[in-house]
């Protein structure tokens, strides 16, 4: 996208790729998420003809059809359609985790508390999807 990269607007814009201090820590997220439905959409239309979408078969084109390699790794969505529960069912699979970040003070700062990643099996205990570093929470 462009964007005042030199803080002058005399000068064109220009594609200013990632730059944290003038972009969110999330754009990249908000870039994965809009390409996805791309491909989606673009599957529906392009390859599968269709001239009229319902929001249900969006999803089920998102689950089954779509993999890429975003900017934030592997964007793959876990399918559990022969799960009757349908648990996890279009969530991310794979490729990401989440980490629990906890202020001490201003000499440590922020420190990893633990880590959290989705379960792809049908059934996970927390303990499969959450690993504590074992620094306490304060």
């Amino acid at each position: 996208w462009a964007q005042d990269h030199d803080d002058n607007a005399s000068t064109p814009r220009a594609c200013a790729l990632f730059n944290i201090s003038k972009d969110g820590p999330y754009d990249t997220f908000g870039y994965d998420s809009v390409m996805a439905i791309v491909h989606a959409l673009h599957d529906l239309v392009e390859v599968q003809n269709r001239t009229e979408i319902i929001g249900d078969e969006l999803l089920d084109t998102l689950i089954k059809h779509v993999r890429f390699e975003g900017l934030t790794g592997l964007v793959d969505f876990y399918d559990a359609s022969a799960d009757p529960d349908k648990m996890y069912h279009g969530d991310r699979s794979g490729s990401f985790s989440y980490a629990l970040l906890n202020y001490v003070d201003n000499a440590h700062g922020l420190v990893v508390v633990g880590t959290w990643s989705p379960c792809i099996k049908s059934f996970c205990y927390w303990s499969d999807k959450w690993q504590p570093t074992g620094v306490p929470l304060t």
